[in-house]
């Protein structure tokens, strides 16, 4: 069995008024056309689609309405893609063609997660730690098992209302504003759930992992070898380093603009990339961006004295607006707005496609080694470390792969 074969569905089932139906085996009448599972480093939660024939009707006698669960177990030669113990909930009610003899049925799904997110409302304050405060969120609002929960410590606090917004768009929005602690790390987050669960990681911590213990190989001959499960069937560059992009982006130098409420004052930073650097997927450091011609003024116009900047970002500093009497800043966008701004587009520099043989044990927010081979030779510039950016498990009656999308900050 190669892991390019159609995959085993030990149980997929709808669990509905609490009665499990199975809709693909041996003995059912209903059988799975195909099944893609995603997930997105974008994405706070896991999504699914089912296509069925159902020469039962037993999506019609149910019926499907929405909102029920979904319990699976597919298995391929490198792993088991298991959501027995997490079912997915269904989107809606499935879209169905009706024939003489039979119904072809397609359904999405979506973590559980999702809807009790819609029903959240925050109304409270939050402080201390980002990484506190995004904890307490999940637990409490969400009721987010520890154990599913993957957060990194943050080094700077936030004070902030909830503001009547949901879970996910709170703890999204704070990404963009925590630095890690103890490292030397740019600040950076992201908010996804794989299989694992939940996480709230920093950039920088992501890359120091260790990638997936066996690399993939692409070349001709590799290509078309049944037997090896670590081929790269399809390999396309979507996104290469562009000098145009990142000055557009501000990666190597942005201007920033900060106004004070309580001083009535500007101050204008110039951030600039200098020769330290944190570790990246590559064989170079990333350049930190470091502060150059620090100038206090008042609101006239600015003429800054650096003219190398490419992009000007503006920022209202958080004075008092939580505590009237408070002269200290709430999370100083000095120490972060430039910084995570330059990591998030540095970290897109380069972006492949990839297709290869089917292996659930690969999560989004992983590593993965690439070797891409010529001729005669490893391409030193295409090949090495890739965080995997987004990832599709697909099975079919006559396959099953997965397919990655992967980033990279650095050549080599």
């Amino acid at each position: 069995m190669s892991a390019v074969s159609p995959s085993i569905y030990e149980n997929i089932s709808i669990i509905k008024n609490q009665t499990s139906y199975p809709i693909s085996g041996i003995d059912q009448r209903t059988s799975t056309v195909s099944f893609d599972y995603y997930e997105s480093l974008f994405s706070p939660i896991v999504t699914a689609n089912i296509a069925l024939v159902d020469t039962n009707r037993l999506m019609s006698k149910l019926p499907i309405q929405g909102n029920e669960k979904v319990s699976f177990s597919i298995k391929s030669k490198l792993g088991t893609l298991d959501f027995n113990n997490k079912p997915l909930r269904i989107i809606g009610a499935p879209v169905a063609e009706k024939e003489p003899n039979r119904e072809l049925v397609a359904m999405s799904l979506m973590s559980e997660t999702a809807e009790e997110n819609l029903k959240t409302t925050l109304t409270e304050k939050y402080t201390g730690k980002i990484s506190d405060s995004v904890r307490k969120i999940l637990t409490k609002e969400l009721g987010i098992l520890p154990n599913k929960l993957f957060i990194d410590q943050t080094l700077n606090t936030y004070n902030f209302l909830g503001s009547s917004k949901d879970a996910f768009k709170i703890i999204i929005e704070l990404c963009q504003k925590s630095i890690p602690y103890g490292s030397d790390g740019l600040p950076g987050y992201f908010f996804f759930e794989n299989q694992l669960g939940i996480h709230f990681r920093s950039i920088s911590k992501m890359i120091e992992q260790d990638p997936y213990p066996i690399s993939y190989e692409y070349n001709a001959i590799l290509k078309n070898d049944e037997n090896h499960d670590y081929r790269i069937l399809s390999f396309r560059t979507i996104r290469n380093q562009s000098t145009l992009n990142a000055l557009k982006s501000g990666v190597y130098c942005t201007r920033n603009i900060f106004f004070d409420p309580r001083l009535l004052e500007y101050t204008e930073l110039i951030f600039k990339i200098t020769d330290k650097g944190e570790m990246t997927l590559g064989d170079k450091p990333i350049k930190k961006p470091n502060t150059l011609g620090k100038s206090v003024k008042t609101a006239s116009s600015f003429v800054s004295e650096d003219t190398d900047f490419t992009r000007t970002h503006f920022h209202i500093l958080d004075v008092g607006m939580l505590e009237s009497k408070s002269t200290k800043v709430n999370n100083n966008a000095m120490e972060w707005q430039a910084y995570s701004t330059s990591r998030y587009n540095i970290l897109f520099s380069k972006m492949l496609n990839v297709v290869i043989p089917c292996n659930p044990n690969l999560l989004v927010g992983g590593l993965i080694n690439i070797n891409v081979k010529g001729d005669t030779e490893y391409d030193e510039i295409e090949s090495g470390k890739y965080l995997i950016l987004n990832i599709c498990h697909h099975f079919d009656t006559t396959r099953s792969y997965t397919s990655l999308t992967l980033v990279k900050d650095t050549p080599g």
